[in-house]
């Protein structure tokens, strides 16, 4: 028998019950939609941890504290960069501030560092950046306490909470595409993180062009990156090595294509003439670098800047209910110096 401890929580009772946070939730708000043996496990587990729902902290909820937590963990530095600079400047317009939690390089459990945030910040709302807007664990804890949440770039879609983002396979089929049409049949893609939504998507467009073009795919030209500098090495130096070596290579992100040019440069190789380096994002390095990279721009900081909107119009009632919880925006191929014609 557990001991009364005033510190339990609604995550206590989901893991003694073995249910999810929204399920417990549902129990302690009486909602119908829940199983009856369901119901009488959660509430068993209720009684054995003497749970109580903390009342003070939810009467909170109506004190604001015009604090929105920002979780994010991605290696490339552009990328956070260009989201944490949108989303700053937007909530500061808006007499918010951020609380970021940044997980990388953290073996820290995801689920404890967004209790924590919730129950010491006091934060009005959340915005979750990939690959925290696909967790379930996340997103079903977020539900369970009702905090109002918007997600950057998820890859499931049906969720309640809204969502931005832009069509990331479609970006990727159309770079592709862009290749074969410069006469580019033997293409490499280095992927990205496994972890993260778009490193599938943009893998799905690259595959779907091929299969349009009907153009095969060796086994050995999709090597596993990471989306930082030295996984696209890595993965380059691998392709770089091949007897039979591609003419072009489509970088997952603009990191690991700045990699690619690093690592074609070591093997003697010229970029664009011996062989062709795309990649994805448009982050600032694409054009620190020379030559300067042939990316797909997606519009990262106006994403972070509408997500913010988002979140504060529906913090302040402003949301509009009739508007889609999708909101989709536009991308470019950015057309610069490392794609070479073999027309």
């Amino acid at each position: 028998m557990h001991k009364k401890n005033t510190n339990k929580t609604m995550q206590d009772v989901a893991r003694l019950a073995g249910v999810s946070m929204m399920t417990v939730s549902r129990v302690l708000r009486n909602e119908m939609k829940v199983r009856e043996t369901t119901r009488r496990k959660v509430q068993a587990a209720i009684k054995e941890l003497e749970y109580r729902p903390n009342i003070s902290a939810r009467s909170l909820a109506s004190a604001k504290s015009h604090l929105i937590g920002f979780l994010y963990q991605n290696p490339s530095e552009g990328y956070v960069g260009q989201l944490l600079i949108g989303a700053m400047k937007k909530a500061q317009l808006r007499d918010y501030s951020l609380v970021l939690s940044n997980l990388d390089g953290t073996k820290t459990n995801v689920s404890d560092v967004l209790k924590s945030l919730l129950e010491s910040s006091h934060v009005d709302g959340i915005i979750l950046t990939p690959p925290f807007s696909d967790s379930e664990e996340i997103l079903d804890m977020l539900q369970a306490v009702q905090l109002p949440t918007v997600r950057i770039s998820p890859e499931q879609k049906e969720c309640p909470f809204p969502f931005v983002c832009m069509d990331e396979a479609k970006a990727a089929f159309d770079m592709t595409s862009y290749l074969v049409d410069r006469g580019h049949t033997k293409i490499a893609f280095i992927k990205g993180h496994p972890d993260h939504s778009g490193s599938h998507l943009r893998y799905d467009g690259f595959m779907q062009a091929l299969a349009a073009h009907q153009i095969n795919l060796p086994d050995h030209y999709t090597p596993q990156g990471m989306f930082n500098y030295q996984s696209g090495f890595e993965a380059a130096e691998k392709l770089m090595l091949l007897a039979d070596k591609p003419t072009a290579i489509f970088a997952a992100n603009d990191d690991m294509a700045a990699a690619t040019l690093s690592a074609a440069q070591k093997h003697h190789l010229l970029v664009p003439e011996t062989i062709s380096v795309v990649g994805f994002d448009d982050a600032p390095i694409a054009t620190s670098i020379w030559p300067r990279l042939t990316t797909v721009r997606q519009p990262i900081l106006e994403m972070a800047e509408m997500a913010t909107d988002l979140l504060i119009d529906e913090l302040t009632g402003k949301r509009d209910k009739t508007k889609p919880r999708q909101n989709t925006m536009d991308y470019q191929l950015t057309i610069r110096d490392t794609v070479q014609s073999l027309n």
